[in-house]
C-alpha cells in the first residue's frame, strides 16, 4: 500500500469508509441510505489513527439537516461509539498502519451509527410512515465516489441541492450580467454509462451533445475522463484545473451548459432592457428565462391596444419573428400598416427622413421610433389595458395569466374575449362552422361574425 501517492485502496472490510483525504491529517467519507447522506470524519492531530466525531459533517443534501440531530438524540451513543472503537483495537497488530488503522476504526463508527439510528424511535416512526414506499435501489460504493469527484472538479459553490441518494443534482451558474441559472441532473442506475436527464430554464432545450458512455472501473482511468480510479483522493481544486482537460462526466454537462448559457446573452439582454422600461403586460414579471415572447403596451386609447412579439434566440435585435396586435380591428389594422412601413423603409416621419427597422438599434429603441412613444411602466400600471373578457368576465385567465387576445371586429361593439372562452362559446353554436383551422360564428354581443383559431381550446 502506497500512502505516499494517496492511492489507498483499503475502503474496510463493507467499503463503506473511503479514505477522502490525507493532508493534513487523514480523512474518510462515506455514503449511508439509513443516514440518508454523505458523512465525514477527520482524525485527531494528537493522534492520526483516532477519528474524531465531533468533526461529523454532512454534504449539502436535501433530507441531511435532520441526520446530526437524530444522532445527538440517541441515548448513550458516546459509550456505544466508544465500545465499536475498542472491539476494532482488539483486532490490531502491533504494526498496523496509521491510515488502515484510522479507516477501520472509521468504519467501526459510522456502522455503529447505522445500527443506533435503525434502533431509534426516530428512525422508527419514520419507517412507519414509509412502510409502503418501495425500497430504494442500491448503488456501488464507487458510483458515490465518483458522483463526489465530479461535484469537487465542478466545485462545490455551484451546487444548490443534492438529493439524499446523489441521484438528482441542481447546478447553478452566474452569467456576465449577474443572472443566475440553474442545471437540474437526474442520474439513473446506468451512469455514467448512460447520460443524465437534465432539465434548465432555457429558451430552447438543453441537450448534452458530447456525452461519452463510460464504466466504473475501481481500477483505471482518472477524474477529468470521468471514470473512477480507486484512488479516493478527490482534492481537485476546481479553480485551478483547466476546463480544456475535461472530456467526460458531469464536468463536461456543466461546461456545455456555461457554453448553451453564454450564448442566450443578447436576448436576455434585450429582453431585460425592454422589462426595464416598457408597459408588460405578459407575461407576469419576473418572467422565465426560458420565455423570449413579450406583450408589450402600445396604445392606451380605442380601449388598450398591445403587441406581442417574440425575439429570436440568436439574433435578438433582426425584425421580431413573430410580431400581432391585439385591440379594436380598426386601431389594429393601421399599426399593422404603419409598422409594415417601417419594416419595409418607406415610413416617413415629419422631417421628410425615412424610417427603418436597424439591428444596431435595440428592439425598444426601434419599436419607440415605428410607433411614438410607447407607455412604460413608469407612465402606465397596465390597469388601463386590464379588460374583462365578455365571456368570464375575468382578466388573466388560468395559470399563464392569458389576457383576452380576441376582439369583435364591430367597431360599435369592440367587445374582447380570451381565446379559449371564445372558442367554447363559437363550438356550442348549432350555427358554427370550421374552416381549416379556425371556427366561425356569431359575436356573443352583437351577433356579428366573428372567429378564432380552433388550437385555443381550453384543454
Amino acid at each position: 500500500m502506497d500512502h505516499a501517492h494517496s492511492n489507498i485502496e483499503y475502503y474496510g472490510s463493507s467499503g463503506t469508509a473511503l479514505l477522502s483525504s490525507l493532508n493534513p491529517c487523514p480523512q474518510c467519507t462515506t455514503y449511508s441510505h439509513l443516514l440518508e447522506c454523505a458523512l465525514s470524519l477527520s482524525a485527531s492531530l494528537s493522534d492520526p489513527s483516532m477519528p474524531i466525531l465531533g468533526s461529523l459533517s454532512v454534504l449539502p443534501t436535501t433530507k441531511a439537516s435532520t441526520v446530526i440531530d437524530r444522532i445527538t438524540e440517541i441515548e448513550g451513543i458516546e459509550e456505544r461509539l466508544s465500545d465499536a472503537i475498542r472491539g476494532c483495537d482488539a483486532n490490531f497488530e502491533t504494526q498496523t498502519p496509521i491510515v488502515e488503522k484510522f479507516l477501520q476504526r472509521a468504519e467501526a463508527l459510522f456502522r455503529e451509527l447505522e445500527n443506533a439510528l435503525q434502533n431509534s424511535s426516530c428512525r422508527q416512526s419514520r419507517s412507519t410512515d414509509d412502510k409502503d414506499d418501495p425500497k430504494p435501489m442500491v448503488l456501488p460504493a464507487h458510483f458515490y465516489s465518483y458522483v463526489v469527484s465530479q461535484l469537487d472538479f465542478i466545485g462545490w459553490e455551484n451546487i444548490v441541492s443534492i438529493d439524499s441518494r446523489l441521484t438528482v443534482i441542481v447546478l447553478k451558474t452566474v452569467d456576465s450580467s449577474g443572472r443566475t441559472h440553474e442545471l437540474r441532473l437526474e442520474l439513473g442506475e446506468n451512469f455514467p454509462n448512460q447520460a443524465p436527464i437534465c432539465t434548465s430554464d432555457l429558451p430552447i432545450e438543453f441537450e448534452i451533445e458530447n456525452w461519452r458512455p463510460l464504466s466504473l472501473h475501481p481500477d483505471n482511468s482518472d477524474v477529468t475522463s470521468g471514470v473512477f480510479t480507486g484512488n479516493t483522493n478527490f482534492e481537485v481544486p476546481p479553480k485551478k484545473r483547466s476546463r480544456q482537460s475535461v472530456s467526460a462526466g458531469l464536468a463536461l454537462v456543466y461546461e456545455e451548459f456555461e457554453a448553451a448559457v453564454d450564448s442566450y446573452q443578447s436576448l436576455w439582454n434585450e429582453l431585460d432592457n425592454i422589462d426595464a422600461n416598457a408597459c408588460i403586460l405578459e407575461p407576469i414579471l419576473p418572467a422565465r428565462r426560458s420565455i423570449r415572447e413579450r406583450r408589450i403596451a402600445i396604445r392606451a386609447s380605442a380601449g388598450g391596444i398591445s403587441a406581442v412579439l417574440s425575439l429570436d434566440c440568436k439574433r435578438p435585435r433582426t425584425v421580431p419573428s413573430s410580431l400581432r396586435f391585439v385591440g379594436a380591428t380598426a386601431e389594429v389594422s393601421k399599426l399593422r400598416s404603419h409598422f409594415n412601413e417601417y419594416i419595409a423603409g418607406t415610413l416617413k416621419c415629419d422631417d421628410g427622413l425615412t424610417l427603418q427597422w436597424r439591428e444596431d438599434r435595440t428592439v425598444r429603441e426601434n419599436l419607440e421610433l415605428c410607433f411614438g412613444d410607447i407607455p412604460t411602466k413608469n407612465t402606465a400600471d397596465g390597469s388601463e389595458f386590464e379588460i374583462e373578457c365578455g365571456i368570464c368576465y375575468t382578466n388573466r385567465l388560468g395559470e399563464d395569466g392569458l389576457l383576452p387576445d380576441a376582439c369583435c371586429g364591430n367597431a360599435c361593439c369592440a367587445r374582447s374575449y380570451h381565446e379559449a372562452c371564445l372558442f367554447e362559446w363559437l363550438h356550442s353554436l348549432p350555427s358554427a362552422r370550421i374552416s381549416f383551422d379556425r371556427i366561425f360564428g356569431t359575436c356573443p354581443y352583437c351577433c356579428e361574425p366573428i372567429s378564432v383559431k380552433v388550437r385555443c381550446a381550453r384543454s
